[in-house]
């Protein structure tokens, strides 16, 4: 049951919104994203509710959100574990509970939940779709029976904002129909004001990858990478920031490369501090295999640091490589002699300070004036707005 666009909402006033997660893990792109939404929203406009499962959470980590943000953690969200019917019924009641005018899911599992949740509580539904749609590593079954409830369910949201082009075509080639629409919406980022000088702890050159440590992320082609070219960039180090179930296979390999003295795993860092990492590097490099639009080329450009990237999901989208445009390199993904070439081409040769120093600049400017926090902001409430019968179609 869809919403009638000429029916006045039940809440005048700011939008309502119950913003569905699950699974909502305790680092990545997803926290930050929901911590920008909040920290950028204007309360007198729009009034979340987060409602969310997090295995992580259950784990013992700790999901660092504005400690202001209404949030229910909902057990029957653990879709795993419980039945879709119980999750439906307690998305209801809480929609009801909160006075929710509609529903913005994030993730495959959240989609397909709160289309029905939605359905039968005739209040809308968006869907945000961050990266891949469906998760390579999910079972082969899971993916084909997650695929076919998403197509069946998908003309029940009422608006679908992809990440990037890229994740766009991915959902349009799925669903293979004309609705619901769907959008691009850029992720917005705080650009820094000033950028700090570099610091350089030692003499080198210092590469710096940041994410969770899983099979996804393709670090362990980064570290082979760095074992093919070590020898021909002078002082080469690899920091890699972030912990994750990947962590002991990660130290495996960099054991088995020898290469103890030039990469360091941090573990997790808070995120406030991973700004000060930033500053060290010359060169980020984001070595998966598969992304929607990874936030951390994102930091990474708004600090004025240059990304080597691989050409997957939307970071095409984001890193210009036009002559006199460059903002970043992409290099063919899962290849790491492709990934060593190009660390030594761009390490390895000299005046590359300046050149890469130029590429950075290019880099924060495309950040700050397309992936603002406010800009994104603005085209989510327009959409809310939309949705609701409230603004131009």
């Amino acid at each position: 049951m869809a919403r009638n666009s000429n029916k006045p909402r039940r809440n005048p006033g700011p939008v309502r919104v119950l913003w569905l997660v699950t699974p909502l893990p305790a680092r990545g792109g997803t926290l930050t994203h929901l911590r920008t939404w909040f920290r950028t929203m204007d309360p007198d406009l729009v009034r979340p509710l987060l409602l969310y499962h997090s295995p992580e959470e259950d784990a013992g980590y700790t999901l660092e959100l504005p400690v202001n943000l209404p949030r229910i953690r909902c057990a029957s969200l653990n879709l795993q574990l419980r039945s879709l019917a119980h999750a439906v019924r307690d998305i209801r009641l809480h929609a009801e509970a909160w006075q929710a005018d509609l529903i913005h899911t994030v993730f495959v599992g959240a989609d397909l939940v709160g289309a029905l949740a939605g359905w039968a509580s005739g209040r809308p539904v968006v869907s945000s779709v961050e990266g891949d749609l469906l998760v390579p590593h999910m079972a082969l079954w899971r993916r084909w029976t997650a695929a076919q409830a998403y197509r069946f369910l998908a003309p029940r949201i009422a608006r679908i904002m992809a990440v990037s082009p890229a994740t766009a075509r991915q959902v349009r080639r799925l669903i293979g129909r004309d609705r619901p629409a769907i959008e691009v919406v850029y992720p917005g980022i705080p650009v820094p004001e000033r950028l700090q000088p570099t610091v350089s702890p030692k003499a080198g050159a210092h590469l710096l990858a940041v994410g969770r440590l899983v099979p996804v992320k393709g670090f362990e082609h980064l570290v082979h990478a760095v074992g093919l070219c070590v020898h021909q960039v002078p002082g080469l180090h690899l920091t890699i920031v972030g912990d994750g179930p990947g962590r002991p296979a990660l130290e495996r390999t960099v054991a088995a490369h020898h290469l103890q003295s030039r990469v360091t795993l941090t573990g997790w860092v808070p995120p406030e501090q991973v700004a000060g990492w930033y500053r060290r590097a010359d060169l980020v490099v984001i070595s998966s295999v598969r992304e929607g639009l990874p936030w951390v080329a994102l930091e990474a450009m708004a600090h004025g640091v240059p990304v080597l990237a691989t050409r997957v999901g939307g970071l095409p989208d984001l890193v210009i490589e036009t002559a006199g445009r460059r903002t970043g390199f992409l290099v063919r993904p899962g290849d790491p002699w492709a990934l060593a070439q190009a660390i030594e081409r761009l390490l390895g040769r000299p005046r590359v300070a300046q050149d890469l120093q130029a590429v950075g600049r290019r880099a924060r400017n495309r950040v700050a004036s397309m992936f603002t926090a406010a800009r994104e902001v603005e085209e989510i409430l327009r959409i809310y707005r939309e949705v609701l019968g409230e603004g131009r179609k």
